[in-house]
């Protein structure tokens, strides 16, 4: 693909950017932005983006709603998109820095810098159990196997979430709406979580209206519970206190335990390049939920950082092809909103401790991902 004509004349330059998720994403619109002279390649393993921060609403919309084919976005976007994956180690990064190519099965894809954005997993799942987890989702799995238990199991039965942190919350109440409907009153609904506070990495407010829908929604809550396996449907927990496992039917378990860094963590320095065996790898960046920025800046594993540090890493990309200088990542989250069903939210926005919560939450929370819309249709809203 050659390069467009820069806006004042700059000289072309190369970004391969590894990766599908919301920094890759971010990094390569950003550059497009900035440096219409860029030959820019995007390198990720499917063939769509999926929206993970509205994956729980493919429960009562398609999982197509919540996707952007890649190769829309290269036509939109005058980019190149190479499905393919890749390993890497930090002998790798040095050798890749070296020479400045990857290899993607048969093609090589030549580079001047490149942006690391592999994103995170979900934690793998104890031997031998036979749960579902987010990966689940994004093959449309679990929506298949939550559709045909409900047709199956005509005189009901019990559904299973570990997890009490945003993702498991979101996919609990998306069930609960599910089953209104589909199954009124013939399963039941239960939470697990090893702590003994919901959703401990918010206000206190956070836990106190979500437990008040739990019961609101009658879904039992064993807390302070260590999930342990599940065979076929027997479930197998063990209490803290007591330390004896117990064994609970349960038809269906689904496992929100947390994501990791994949396939590694990455260490950066303030600027997004990567540090490898020590050495700063100049023409190598890193951004979202893989890399680790050594700044003020937030760092947690989420959407906003990950568009917030795509975005910087773009900017700083940018500069370094045309020698200026480098900005430092600084971010700090500007709000979360937790999605508690299609008719209820809680969240903070600005300040910690101005919560809001039921339809403003929803209504705030659309209008969060209506601008990670209009990012994907090239209407850059963000600031860095």
């Amino acid at each position: 693909m050659s390069a467009a004509p820069g806006r004042r004349g700059h000289a072309p330059f190369r970004v391969a950017v590894l990766g599908g998720g919301y920094a890759a994403l971010a990094a390569a619109l950003s550059i497009r932005d900035q440096a219409p002279e860029a030959d820019l390649t995007l390198i990720a393993p499917r063939q769509a983006h999926i929206k993970t921060t509205r994956l729980h609403e493919s429960l009562r919309h398609s999982l197509r709603s919540c996707c952007v084919l890649y190769a829309d976005l290269a036509r939109r976007f005058g980019l190149r998109f190479v499905q393919g994956k890749l390993r890497f180690d930090q002998d790798s990064l040095l050798r890749w820095q070296d020479r400045r190519y990857l290899q993607i099965g048969e093609q090589q894809v030549h580079f001047d810098f490149l942006v690391i954005a592999t994103g995170a997993r979900s934690a793998p799942p104890p031997p031998e159990s036979s749960v579902l987890t987010l990966d689940d989702f994004f093959l449309n799995r679990a929506q298949t196997d939550l559709q045909s238990l409900c047709a199956r199991r005509g005189s009901g039965g019990a559904i299973s979430v570990v997890g009490g942190g945003a993702t498991g919350i979101q996919f609990l109440f998306e069930i609960a709406a599910f089953l209104r409907p589909t199954a009124p009153g013939r399963f039941r609904l239960r939470l697990i979580t090893l702590e003994s506070r919901l959703l401990t990495q918010f206000p206190p407010a956070f836990h106190k209206h979500v437990a008040a829908r739990l019961r609101q929604e009658s879904i039992d809550w064993l807390a302070s519970t260590e999930f342990l396996t599940q065979e076929g449907t027997k479930l197998t927990i063990k209490p803290v206190k007591t330390q004896e496992p117990k064994i609970l039917d349960s038809d269906l378990t689904l496992l929100f335990s947390g994501v990791r860094p994949a396939p590694q963590n990455i260490e950066t320095d303030a600027f997004g390049r990567v540090q490898a065996a020590g050495i700063p790898l100049t023409r190598i960046f890193a951004a979202g939920d893989c890399a680790r920025f050594p700044s003020p800046g937030a760092d947690t594993l989420s959407a906003q950082v990950a568009v917030r540090k795509g975005k910087l890493v773009a900017r700083n990309v940018v500069s370094a092809a045309r020698s200026a200088t480098l900005a430092p990542y600084r971010y700090k989250e500007q709000g979360y909103i937790v999605s508690l069903g299609p008719k209820d939210a809680i969240g903070w926005v600005g300040n910690k401790r101005k919560i809001v919560c039921g339809l403003p939450a929803v209504t705030l929370k659309a209008a969060i991902e209506q601008q990670y819309d209009l990012l994907m249709a090239g209407a850059d809203t963000y600031r860095v």
